[in-house]
């Protein structure tokens, strides 16, 4: 194995394409010399082979819901009609009642539950925080 003592300046990276790079010696360094081809995949995160997804990039934070049934199965079941990769994944690990609102003249409860990744998944993890509405009329 050979160590090369290089710093960050010593080095110059080079778009090619967008599947490879040049990786090269800068032309000030006098001790060594050369250049070398990247072939690259460049992934969406949840794409990633092998890579834990974040389910904050599926479920944004703090986004609103509808819910049709005020329990956590049903904040679950309106998660996974959005994103049915999820299903068996999550966990509601708390709900609050935010209190009523006066939305488009009907009392309305707004709510906010917390989601996070079963600890044992295998392709997700993290965890966030979602809103919804129930209408506390029906």
């Amino acid at each position: 194995m050979i160590i090369l003592k290089l710093k960050t300046e010593d080095l110059v990276l080079k778009y090619l394409s967008n599947t490879q790079w040049e990786l090269s010696i800068s032309e000030n360094n006098s001790d060594y010399q050369g250049s070398v081809v990247l072939n690259v995949t460049i992934y969406k995160e949840e794409q990633m082979p092998g890579f834990l997804v974040n389910v904050a990039s599926i479920i944004k934070d703090n986004s609103f819901i509808e819910v049709k049934t005020n329990n956590e199965q049903g904040i679950l079941n309106s998660i996974y009609k959005q994103a049915p990769e999820l299903e068996n994944r999550l966990l509601v690990t708390d709900i609050e009642d935010m209190g009523v609102v006066d939305q488009d003249k009907l009392e309305t409860h707004l709510f906010e539950a917390i989601l996070v990744v079963s600890d044992d998944d295998q392709q997700y993890f993290g965890g966030v925080l979602v809103k919804y509405y129930f209408d506390v009329n029906v």
